[in-house]
């Protein structure tokens, strides 16, 4: 989860699939004390949302507005009363809500990936640059608020991000841009309540959190996520290098050592089918029963090189009794 130091209290996270994502950062980025950057793997199709929460020392006595942003558009901004603040089960957004004919309605985030196709000679419009800036950004901004007062005629309206069909390569050359943020159909929801209130401290944010979102080919293209090493040169390597790997690259060479045994033993059981165990029954019989079938030793002989050798034409000796026929 995300935090920011001089604002102690305050936690904030994107979740898929009732787990928060593994946040990267870039240690080379220099930002302002209250702002946060992180990076993380975005997962094609998969719907997020954004979880915060407030514990102390958070100033329990203030209101607190966010405001959502992703891809350049304000979707959502929720309003935490005092009161509301503390909540152990934390607070969510999980997408803009509106009313509509059908009531109030929610319309759910959800990664996409872009479909981006081979690069073309043109230049790229300045328009579509200007576009492309904000994607693969999400925003969240925290506000405190004077004077805040119910507001019984405002109704709730739609909201929408706009949707990238198709990107020229050329285009997002640089940001490695992988996936966007679309929303999904409307869902019925329960009914929220709207509020005006003044921003204070001259209307800027006390905390601001930017989350990059990207696929873990992209992060890793920008050096955000190292590129995990063939285990051969790990095991070439001191302990040192283990010792700074985070714990996906290991989970990685794990997995890369374990694919490698899989083809070996894969390899060797075709190569057990072409040959002919020989030797007595019952000592094969005990080898299987108390050793590993991988590690099997096989006693084997060439079919081919038996039946040359009983091809060959015997000739007569002194103690070879021979019959002759008329």
């Amino acid at each position: 989860m995300a935090v920011i130091d001089g604002i102690p209290g305050l936690e904030v996270r994107i979740v898929t699939n009732e787990r928060p994502l593994f946040e990267h950062e870039d240690r080379d980025t220099q930002v302002s004390p209250k702002t946060v950057e992180r990076y993380i793997e975005a997962q094609s199709n998969a719907e997020y949302e954004i979880h915060y929460s407030f514990k102390k020392p958070f100033p329990g006595n203030r209101p607190v507005s966010m405001i959502v942003t992703i891809d350049g558009k304000d979707v959502d901004e929720p309003m935490i009363r005092p009161f509301e603040l503390f909540d152990p089960k934390g607070h969510v957004s999980y997408g803009p809500i509106s009313q509509q004919a059908v009531g109030w309605v929610v319309q759910n985030y959800y990664f996409s990936k872009i479909n981006i196709r081979e690069a073309a000679v043109e230049a790229i419009p300045e328009e579509l640059k200007k576009k492309l800036q904000p994607v693969g950004i999400i925003t969240c901004e925290f506000y405190f608020l004077n004077n805040p007062r119910r507001n019984t005629h405002l109704h709730g309206a739609q909201k929408d991000i706009e949707e990238l069909h198709s990107v020229s390569e050329k285009a997002i050359k640089g940001d490695a841009l992988s996936h966007q943020t679309v929303l999904s159909d409307i869902k019925p929801t329960e009914e929220v309540e709207y509020y005006d209130a003044d921003y204070a401290d001259g209307g800027e944010p006390f905390a601001t959190f930017h989350f990059y979102y990207r696929s873990l080919a992209a992060l890793k293209d920008l050096h955000i996520v190292e590129r995990t090493p063939e285990p051969l040169d790990i095991l070439d390597s001191d302990d040192s290098v283990l010792g700074q790997m985070n714990r996906e690259q290991l989970e990685a060479i794990v997995r890369r050592f374990r694919e490698q045994e899989e083809n070996r033993i894969r390899t060797k059981r075709e190569r057990s089918d072409s040959v002919t165990v020989v030797g007595d029954e019952d000592d094969i019989g005990d080898r299987y029963q108390h050793s590993d079938p991988d590690l099997l030793e096989m006693r084997w002989v060439d079919l081919r090189e038996q039946r040359n050798k009983l091809r060959v034409r015997q000739l007569p000796t002194a103690e070879t009794e021979v019959i002759e026929l008329d």
